[in-house]
């Protein structure tokens, strides 16, 4: 190890990593700025895993870092051994050990910038001793770097792989590499003293860690990332797709080891299973025994210049957990190769690019709708290929396999299960750019919005690099939604995989407006303007565009809120202007509207129709007055010569060249 990194200064280095390689105790990583950092967790978490000889310490600065503690410098991108952390009186303390600062020298401990000598500390006899409340910690460090003991986990598996570069022909960059776990969990009679007395490990903890292995200290721009997730969530994870729950994981990081995580949950309906069950109970049936089995799929990424790197994964599991590899799965086979499947599939692709007209962000922007879409349709058995020259491959030999928690069903409910496809959909993209795959019940129409009873399989949270989800699936059709976190700012090429043990089509489904020339317009409702819906009589002060059309054309418009409103129900309509009264039209009988007032996240539309060449006024409104917000209006025509302007201001003539192609 001395010689493969160049000689060793143990002085400021990261104590996690090493003591890995030259010990074997577990690497974590706490970012104390994340915005997932629990404080109080990770204290708790921490002075119990000292106090009692479980893992060991250090702190380390960022690149930047000027601050001071008690007159000494800290040094930038540099590690502190944390030698004491106690809690006196409701005061949180850690002592760090700062090696730089000479045994003769004793700085002056009343100028310290966050004023941090213990009236209670025992390091005035040494100088090198600083003492700091964990707040401080907090405020001053990147992070905490934690080692924790092997010996707590009654339970280990090793796997060791390698990454392989990706297909060239797939344009697919990152290598990722899926591992399918089997889990049971089983409420330990008597707990082990070992585990009960460490808070930071419960028994339904399982602890996965990945490790990149170093052949040359020199190679740069290499990049790692772990996630986890349970297959076949089915409802659970629909029922989880809720606003606050939006989150994304599986960063990429330069570091040599990710550890991420998962805690057992016996409410979740896929997994569930008791061993005295019935197996011809239904699945709701709650079971007599708190034994819960399950499937965890794991994928391992890297992204980097070089081929053929060589990683391991290991897991660590809590007392009441056991786990072995599905190797019926293929262990350690490419995220490409479906779990089980051994031929017998057929196989979809889809590439394209996230850019600024179609990257509409995750379902909670109005937006979300620009995303990416296909119409999926899975065939049933008599049902052959619909003869549109989609392009599919299909292997002889062995059905596709899912393995799916639960119990199992019988009679009616048991051929309804039988008649299902096994589907996987996956994604891969950026590793700057979190991913998610959903499919929902249609009939291979765009989706404008989310409605959660009708989200059939969704990846979960939004993953960077990839995105992946598997699932049993009824035949029928579908619409295949793919969607990065962030609208207009994470963007990249993709590819889109769906594998079935069905005959599938996947067609991509035109964007709004597509073929028509488009105008995005934003306005506003203010004081003078914001005065609601016809009903409000002052329905002719709403802002009003006039569009003119040279010849008869096709023509259909969307509104929709900039930020979202409950408060605002939105109506477009458009009404013709007369020739003999350009100027007084009448508001009272449109032909063509968006329908009733709708307060829809996506907002509302105008469907695509014909009107004859002449003059109209285009009125959005909103159904309540005095609702003062900002909105954009999109306004599509087949006629290059249109001309759509603000009433009240100057009749600007829209050329070809303002009109954008969709």
């Amino acid at each position: 190890y001395m010689k493969l990194m160049g000689g060793y200064d143990f002085p400021g280095s990261n104590s996690a990593i090493d003591l890995h390689v030259l010990t074997g105790w577990i690497p974590e990583h706490v970012e104390l700025q994340s915005a997932f950092f629990e404080r109080e967790r990770t204290w708790r978490r921490m002075l119990d895993g000292f106090r009692k000889g479980h893992c060991v310490l250090t702190v380390g600065t960022d690149a930047k870092t000027m601050r001071k503690i008690e007159g000494v410098k800290l040094l930038p991108s540099h590690c502190y051994a944390v030698v004491d952390v106690r809690e006196i009186e409701d005061e949180r303390w850690m002592t760090l050990f700062d090696s730089a600062v000479p045994v003769t020298r004793r700085p002056d401990a009343g100028h310290s910038e966050d004023g941090e000598r213990s009236a209670t500390s025992s390091t005035d006899s040494d100088p090198r001793m600083l003492d700091m409340r964990w707040d401080a910690i907090c405020a001053t460090f990147e992070g905490v770097y934690v080692s924790w003991n092997p010996g707590l986990f009654k339970c280990c598996l090793s796997f060791h792989g390698v990454w392989k570069p990706g297909n060239a022909d797939e344009k697919v960059q990152a290598s990722v590499r899926r591992l399918q776990l089997f889990y049971t969990y089983q409420a330990p009679v008597s707990p082990s003293s070992d585990v009960s007395s460490c808070s930071a490990l419960e028994d339904k903890d399982i602890w996965v860690i990945l490790t990149r292995h170093l052949s040359d200290t020199r190679r740069a721009h290499e990049y790692i990332s772990l996630t986890t997730s349970a297959e076949d969530e089915d409802d659970w994870s629909v029922v989880g797709m809720k606003t606050r729950d939006m989150e994304v994981k599986g960063t990429y990081t330069t570091s040599s080891h990710v550890l991420v995580g998962t805690k057992i949950r016996e409410d979740h309906p896929a997994s569930l299973r008791s061993s005295r069950s019935n197996p011809l109970l239904p699945r709701t049936s709650p079971p007599p025994l708190a034994q819960v089995s399950g499937v965890l799929s794991i994928l391992a990424s890297y992204d980097g210049p070089f081929d053929d790197v060589f990683f391991s994964v290991n897991v660590c599991c809590g007392a009441g957990v056991t786990v072995r590899w599905d190797e019926d799965a293929g262990i350690g086979d490419s995220v490409e190769g479906v779990g089980g499947a051994k031929g017998g599939r057929f196989t979809v692709k889809a590439e394209g690019t996230l850019n600024s007209k179609n990257a509409g962000g995750n379902h909670t922007y109005p937006t979300y709708m620009l995303n990416p879409q296909w119409h999926l349709r899975i065939h049933g058995h008599s049902g052959g290929s619909t003869g549109r020259g989609v392009a599919s491959t299909s292997h002889a030999k062995g059905p596709l396999k899912i393995h799916v928690g639960g119990s199992k069903v019988m009679g009616e409910a048991g051929r309804a299960e039988r008649e299902k496809a096994s589907v996987i959909l996956s994604a891969h993209g950026p590793r700057e750019v979190p991913l998610n795959v959903t499919g929902i019940w249609s009939s291979g129409e765009r989706v404008v919005e989310l409605a959660q009873k009708e989200v059939v399989v969704s990846s979960g949270a939004y993953t960077y690099g990839h995105a992946r989800v598997a699932a049993n699936m009824a035949p029928g059709d579908y619409t295949v939604v793919l969607s990065a976190f962030e609208p207009q700012i994470h963007l990249g090429a993709f590819t889109l995989k769906v594998e079935c043990s069905r005959r599938i089509d996947l067609t991509a489904i035109p964007q709004e407006g597509a073929g028509m020339y488009s105008r995005v317009t934003k306005g506003e409702w203010d004081e003078h303007t914001a005065v609601g819906g016809p009903s409000h009589g002052r329905y002719h002060l709403n802002p009003i565009y006039e569009v003119q059309i040279p010849s008869s054309a096709q023509i259909g418009a969307r509104l929709h809120l900039i930020s979202p409103s409950p408060a605002a129900s939105l109506n477009l309509s458009i009404f013709p202007v007369s020739a003999s009264i350009p100027e007084r039209p009448s508001l009272d009988c449109p032909v063509a509207s968006s329908g009733p007032y709708s307060d829809a996240l996506s907002g509302v539309s105008i469907s695509t129709c014909t009107l004859n060449a002449g003059k109209y006024w285009l009125v959005p409104s909103t159904w309540a007055a005095g609702v003062q917000v900002t909105f954009r209006l999109v306004v599509y025509c087949s006629d290059s010569g249109c001309v759509v302007t603000k009433r009240g201001e100057k009749l600007i003539k829209i050329e070809s060249r303002d009109w954008i192609w969709v």
